[in-house]
């Protein structure tokens, strides 16, 4: 039968299965955190599955007051250009790596 949390009634379920390290990482998280197994797992199914919603009109009104303060505005050829120079700098860095390591 389920309990009683917050005013609501829960119900009771049974999770088979779990791998012996998912198992270990709960029960040292629930100890950390002063909790029992059980409300562990409540915790991690909640922050999961409530996922806050998101408010497209603010989210687009920050977008554009974070581009209103950009003060140059870059054309497609240089964000291009500058992210194959990033590129190309990243593999001449991993040659130079595996030079000094021989």
């Amino acid at each position: 039968m389920g309990g009683k949390r917050k005013g609501y009634t829960m119900q009771t379920i049974t999770v088979k299965n779990i791998p012996d390290d998912i198992h270990k990482l709960l029960k040292d998280v629930a100890k950390f955190n002063h909790r029992s197994l059980n409300n562990e797992i409540i915790n991690c199914l909640e922050k999961y599955l409530k996922i806050p919603k998101i408010d497209a009109a603010s989210m687009l009104r920050k977008a554009q007051i974070s581009r209103s303060k950009i003060k140059h505005r870059f054309s497609d050829s240089e964000i291009h250009d500058t992210k194959n120079k990033g590129a190309e700098s990243q593999k001449w860095d991993l040659l130079a790596n595996q030079k000094q390591r021989r």
